[in-house]
């Protein structure tokens, strides 16, 4: 046999005993045992190893491997192209309402309305939206988003079509109806499409959203200037055929994406319907991601088959709002806080203009120009809020961010002066650009897999509804008493979801587990 070093022998020899007092032995490998025990002149004599680099070569890998862990889960990579193209086809559609915010005065005039004609074609696809948000929302979680993204925005160009060409307001409401069912359809889609698509990089899921709303941001910063521009070369009816068009561009934009639901087989879906639709209400129940949970399932007892027939029969209960609210302490608050957010774009638009008349005498060039301003900190504190929301939590930024909107809504109620009151405007509308992107994520953490359309569907219920009757409450209390007690009603109301959020909601908790 070959001669081996000092050194060798030595190296050898503790790795036998390290491997030995870690009941280890096994590791080496036959031939480095036999071959230190001939140098020792002990044991079976076997043919040595051809030399000591090809021993130490074979035994390094089996000593030092370490298997990597099956149960850990390593994010994926972002999809940037299609995040790009849904964020750019949003864009488009976004900026096509820009163009109709200008003109609605005008239009409303052509009609022989007023002011409370404005309101009503503002407020009218709310009323739609309210009635199929729910039904919309369980459509994208079994049909697939990109149907629904798709036949909403060409239901969108349709509507801003029939609306441009609208004479009276009875011509005008179906048009305005249907334009709530085709934004509602859209937004079901839309949504549920960038939760799939952040499924995989959940560190990175709000900073995506806060890319998504800077990109509506940035809409409606432009938006209106277009559609001003638009109106004086061509007439008020041109908006809404160019609002048309952009809808009918974001639908050229949805149908290059790839459908993210993978569609499960009819059967598939009726054994699984059960255990997914009562994990929510259920503290205790697997994630609907486990594949552990489907295996139990198909071998359960029969007295368990029956149950989970009975709870298919009722799987519309479970499916419900009040179910999901009940099941989930966390998305009860978001919801809420969700509420007071649209609840304070509403003061905005309706009440804010008419406190900066009565404060320092603003005109309608001014209270747009202010509102551009305002929309234009959102390129900074949109991204930011993103970042923070997946640097230190939702939650910690979602509080933060709903006291700034309380702090510059009830600070408004006060102010007699323009600077406090440009300060009020500020802050309310840094903590609106902040909050969005924290609370959006923070909401599809919660929805399993299964269900992401119905719980977004449940968000937008609460907007929907806050955008309806926000405009309309909040004027009547301001006739009735006075401007400031509005602001101070939507501060208090912000303040009180925030409170209600900070002691329920808790962060990374999903209501399958």
């Amino acid at each position: 046999p070959p001669l081996w070093s000092p050194f060798e022998e030595g190296m050898l020899t503790a790795v036998q005993r390290v491997a030995t007092c870690h009941r280890s032995a096994s590791l080496l490998p036959a031939s480095l045992n036999n071959g230190l025990r001939q140098r020792r002149g002990g044991g079976r004599r076997r043919r040595p190893p051809p030399n000591a680099s090809e021993t130490l070569i074979s035994f390094r890998p089996r000593f030092h491997s370490v298997q990597p862990n099956k149960e850990e889960k390593t994010e994926g990579k972002i999809p940037w192209r299609s995040v790009t193209v849904l964020v750019t086809s949003q864009f488009i559609v976004n900026s096509g309402f820009g163009f109709v915010i200008p003109v609605l005065p005008s239009f409303a005039a052509e009609l022989g309305m007023g002011a409370t004609g404005v309101g009503l074609i503002l407020s009218s696809p709310s009323i739609t939206r309210i009635l199929v948000n729910q039904a919309l929302g369980q459509a994208a979680d079994k049909y697939g988003r990109k149907p629904l993204m798709v036949a909403g925005t060409l239901i969108m160009a349709a509507s801003s079509v029939g609306t441009g060409l609208a004479t009276t307001f009875m011509t005008m409401l179906p048009f305005r109806l249907l334009m709530g069912l085709g934004t509602s359809a859209a937004t079901a889609g839309s949504q549920a499409y960038m939760a799939d698509l952040t499924a995989n990089v959940p560190s990175h899921r709000a900073q995506l959203m806060g890319l998504q709303q800077t990109a509506v941001t940035a809409a409606f910063v432009g938006g209106p200037m277009l559609g001003g521009i638009l109106t004086e070369l061509f007439g008020v009816r041109m908006a809404f055929f160019s609002s048309a068009i952009a809808a009918a561009s974001c639908c050229v934009g949805y149908s290059m994406l790839k459908e993210t639901l993978k569609l499960k087989s009819s059967s598939h879906v009726n054994a699984t319907s059960s255990s997914n639709t009562s994990s929510l209400p259920s503290s205790s129940s697997a994630s609907d991601t486990d594949p552990s949970s489907s295996s139990s399932s198909s071998s359960s007892s029969p007295s368990s088959s029956s149950s989970s027939s009975s709870s298919s029969s009722s799987s519309s209960n479970n499916n419900s709002w009040i179910s999901m609210l009940r099941a989930s302490p966390s998305l009860a608050a978001a919801t809420s806080v969700n509420f007071s957010l649209y609840l304070g774009y509403a003061s905005m638009l309706t009440v804010l203009p008419l406190h900066a008349a009565e404060i320092w005498g603003a005109t309608a060039g001014q209270i747009g120009a202010l509102f551009s301003g305002v929309s234009a900190l959102g390129f900074i504190a949109t991204p930011l809020g993103g970042w923070a929301a997946d640097k230190f939590g939702r939650k910690a930024i979602v509080v933060p961010s709903a006291l700034c909107i309380a702090g510059g809504a009830g600070a408004m109620a006060m102010v007699e002066s323009y600077a406090p009151f440009l300060a009020a405007v500020v802050l309310w509308g840094v903590g609106n650009s902040l909050l969005t992107p924290g609370l959006t994520a923070f909401t599809v953490d919660l929805a399993p897999e299964s269900q992401k359309g119905s719980v977004l569907s449940l968000t937008r219920q609460a907007g929907d509804l806050a955008f309806l009757v926000g405009p309309i409450g909040l004027g009547m209390l301001a006739e009735a008493t006075s401007i400031s007690h509005s602001l101070a009603l939507t501060s208090a109301v912000v303040l009180g979801t925030n409170v209600f959020f900070a002691l329920k909601a808790k962060d990374g908790v999903s209501m399958s587990k």
